[in-house]
């Protein structure tokens, strides 16, 4: 029996070894570990806006090409927190190039809405859902200018190739005049 368990005892203290401990005691490894806290909004933004410097710069250094530029890129950090499950997804991204419509978004680099919610609710008639977004978007300009505004002050064109759709367009750009304002709580636009 004493043989035993001086055969046991390396294996325990080496298995405690592993997990940090001398003394071969594996209770305080094996303890749940606390989840990291979650970073307050301000700061998943502000971080958000140092990484969107960085990808316009490499963005600007690879003549807007979207496709020369690492997809881990596109994606922060702060994606882990977005509104649902779709955009919480690994392979989502939290940039936006228009790759379909180059002549309303000539001079914008990308733009983001990860820090804009839905707020989908049911509407109480033919509309069905209802969706009062609130927050802020992110935009960059080819210019080098990275910029966020209110939700409220995006508005949308019709694509110029596809029939039915719609392209966001935000205060600044030459199409922004001409576009259809107050879509975000619509339900009737054509």
């Amino acid at each position: 029996m004493e043989r035993i368990f001086i055969k046991l005892l390396p294996i325990v203290f080496l298995v405690g070894s592993a997990y940090g401990t001398a003394s071969g005691d594996l209770s305080s490894s094996l303890r749940p570990q606390s989840r990291p806290e979650i970073p307050s909004q301000e700061e998943q933004l502000e971080d958000t806006l140092k990484r969107a410097k960085v990808l316009l710069d490499v963005l600007r250094e690879k003549n807007w090409d979207r496709w020369s530029v690492p997809n881990h890129m596109f994606r922060v950090p702060a994606q882990d927190y977005a509104e649902d499950a779709f955009n919480r997804r690994p392979e989502a991204g939290t940039f936006s190039v228009s790759v379909t419509n180059p002549e309303t978004y000539r001079e914008v680099a990308f733009y983001s809405l990860l820090f804009v919610r839905r707020n989908i609710q049911k509407g109480n008639g033919p509309e069905g859902l209802v969706s009062s977004p609130t927050g802020v978007y992110i935009l960059a300009w080819k210019n080098g200018k990275i910029e966020t505004g209110p939700v409220e002050d995006i508005s949308a064109v019709p694509h110029p190739y596809i029939e039915d759709a719609y392209n966001f367009v935000f205060p600044g750009m030459k199409a922004y005049k001409n576009a259809i304002h107050g879509w975000y709580v619509r339900t009737d636009i054509p």
